[in-house]
């Protein structure tokens, strides 16, 4: 914990910087900075995690400007906020979801969702494996059949994070039955927002 602590400071200083010191353009390269030349903090996995949400963000001008003020030193709730992305970042096992993670961010910056939505899939996104969200980006336009002789570890995972919901359910007696499951609206946005969001076609600031 006193290594988030410290790495939480580190980005908290460089983000005081933005008012007083440097354009918004410069914003993300002060921090990976910042992280670059710090040598009390032994969790190198933890500032590789944050380097590469950092390093998928936008690169243009209007992205770097929503992120500093989104966390600007007298933003409500700052430190909650910078302490709650280092958290979140820090909980992901694989790369891939850091990606995910940072395709939520750059939508909930552009207002393409809104931050309940935002820290809802992050709560979601946290709870599974790649493999899960990769099956559900897969199967998201399908109806999946589930019977006693064909069970998916990922479906279950699936529906019980209220990404597949079940369509149809049919029993024949003691000896089993089949389910049929589909994407749920969360699902959607999941993929959508999270793995789909540099082919989509959306406007900045129009919440959809």
């Amino acid at each position: 914990m006193s290594n988030v602590n410290n790495l939480l400071d580190t980005i908290s200083s460089s983000l005081k910087l933005i008012s007083v010191a440097i354009s918004p353009i410069e914003f993300l390269s002060t921090i990976k900075d910042s992280i670059d030349y710090i040598s009390n903090i032994s969790n190198a996995l933890l500032i590789d995690k944050i380097k590469r949400f950092l390093d998928h963000q936008d690169d243009d001008f209007d992205e770097k400007l929503k992120l500093s003020t989104q966390f600007q030193t007298d933003a409500l709730n700052y430190k909650n906020k910078a302490k709650l992305l280092v958290n979140t970042i820090n909980s992901f096992h694989n790369y891939k979801n850091i990606d995910i993670y940072a395709n939520l961010t750059r939508a909930w910056l552009n207002n393409n969702i809104d931050e309940n939505l935002f820290h809802r899939l992050s709560f979601i996104l946290s709870n599974l494996f790649y493999e899960d969200i990769n099956y559900l980006h897969n199967n998201i336009d399908k109806e999946i059949e589930i019977t006693a002789e064909n069970y998916i570890i990922e479906v279950n995972n699936l529906y019980q994070n209220n990404l597949l919901r079940i369509k149809n359910k049919f029993t024949w007696g003691a000896s089993g039955g089949n389910e049929i499951f589909v994407s749920t609206d969360l699902g959607r946005d999941l993929v959508s927002f999270g793995l789909e969001y540099d082919k989509m076609n959306i406007n900045e600031n129009s919440i959809i």
